[in-house]
């Protein structure tokens, strides 16, 4: 059933001006003090709605009062004759919108927009997708996720964002943004990448006033570019607790603060919360608030960093994530823990030295047999198999937590879908 909470009541105004004064054009009296010339729509030139929600359209009332007539169109169909429109929609995908104001004499001014309508689910599955991949398989997600975030664009010297795209990965993107929105999928852009080369640019740019300014535009930007749906920000540039961080967590507040007043206001802002500053209180109350969706990266506890192997990501871990977000005052509408894809093999029952990720798909052609576990012990192997991820989302769904996050869609095992674990996430989500 659909979230009824997540309705949303859009307002954008046509503005009639006075009309008083001198004019320039050689306009009839009679059409001039029709006031069309004046008539403007405030509006976005494309808006992102949720299905089954009200994107409500005022005119000024003024305008009524002129003589003018209107004409809303949306699609091919007319919903509006009058000053003011409400549009709601189950059409999944992108739309023309279009408001035709005649008056008197004939003359007519027409406004164009677009309208994009996207999946509106009880619960939310947002899948990242990283840049560097070969192949997107996008029929096995066009059913099973609500959101992408395409991964990454990295920050570089002096805020700059590079895409990182060659002709080739480009198209692949384009290809996959498209199909999402025919899909009612929202793509957000993801800023910046976990990788310790790329940690040092962003770490000096989010506490930089000019740098975080290039990052804001370069976002906008490439959003109006590509039509991305929204912003994700992945900054793990942190030092674990020395007494840079503060100032970082600072810069990180202000970003995400003006990303959010330069947005469209029908756009998301989301943000990738790592653990041990969300465990340090590094994200505040007020930095959490600006989110539309706090993706909490409950995973990689254990890895070549750690002190001694284990599960990576264990149960607890997951619980333990969520739980620091709510005791924040953060709605649990607004919490979307994640769940890896991958598993971390280490090479000894003792150390972590050389310790490597290996992907879902990787993990089942190498053990067959690792559907029915969470760890290879003999291997020195700790994944999330099936039986943790039903757990997991039983507990999401059990504490009304808004859905979850994937690192990442790629990594999965699509040969066989009864072995995938997108499609049994699903199921379980699903089942009452």
């Amino acid at each position: 059933m659909k979230n009824k909470m997540n309705i949303a009541l859009l307002g954008f105004l046509l503005i009639l001006n006075s009309a008083c004064g001198s004019s320039k054009d050689d306009v009839q009296p009679s059409a001039q003090n029709s006031g069309i010339d004046k008539v403007e729509l405030n509006a976005p030139e494309r808006m992102v709605v949720l299905a089954d929600s009200v994107l409500q359209l005022k005119a000024d009332k003024a305008a009524s009062n002129r003589g003018l007539t209107f004409k809303w169109t949306l699609g091919d169909k007319i919903i509006s004759t009058q000053a003011d429109a409400k549009i709601t929609s189950n059409t999944l995908g992108e739309q023309p919108l279009t408001l035709e104001v005649k008056d008197g004499k004939g003359r007519v001014k027409l406004f164009s927009k677009r309208v994009f309508v996207a999946k509106n689910q009880e619960k939310e599955v947002l899948g990242y997708i990283p840049h560097y991949r070969d192949r997107y398989e996008f029929q096995h997600w066009k059913d099973n996720v609500t959101m992408l975030s395409w991964a990454f664009a990295r920050v570089n010297d002096g805020g700059k964002l590079n895409m990182m795209l060659d002709a080739a990965h480009e198209k692949s993107m384009k290809d996959v943004i498209s199909k999402a929105h025919q899909a009612g999928i929202r793509v957000l852009l993801s800023l910046g990448m976990g990788r310790g080369d790329q940690k040092p640019a962003f770490s000096k740019a989010v506490i930089d006033e000019k740098q975080r300014a290039v990052i804001v535009k370069d976002a906008l930007d490439l959003l109006k570019k590509y039509e991305f749906d929204g912003v994700d920000v992945d900054f793990e540039g942190w030092d674990n607790g020395i007494s840079t961080d503060r100032e970082k967590a600072k810069g990180l507040g202000i970003l995400w603060t003006e990303l959010r007043s330069k947005l469209p206001k029908t756009y998301l802002l989301t943000a990738a919360l790592s653990m041990i500053p969300l465990e340090q209180g590094r994200y505040t109350s007020e930095m959490l608030q600006l989110l539309d969706y706090c993706n909490v990266m409950t995973y990689d506890k254990t890895g070549p960093w750690s002190k001694t192997p284990g599960p990576h990501a264990p149960y607890e871990y997951f619980k333990k994530g969520i739980q620091l977000v709510v005791d924040k005052g953060i709605s649990k509408s607004k919490i979307l823990p994640g769940i890896p894809f991958y598993g971390i093999k280490f090479k000894s029952a003792t150390s972590t030295e050389g310790a490597d990720q290996r992907t879902w798909k990787t993990i089942l052609a190498t053990y067959p047999k690792a559907m029915y576990n969470n760890e290879w012990l003999e291997e020195n192997l700790y994944y999330d198999g099936p039986d943790k991820i039903r757990k997991k989302v039983g507990y999401v769904k059990d504490e009304g937590i808004r859905g979850v996050m994937i690192w990442e869609l790629t990594e999965d095992y699509y040969e066989d879908t009864s072995k995938s674990l997108l499609y049994i996430l699903n199921k379980a989500l699903k089942q009452k």
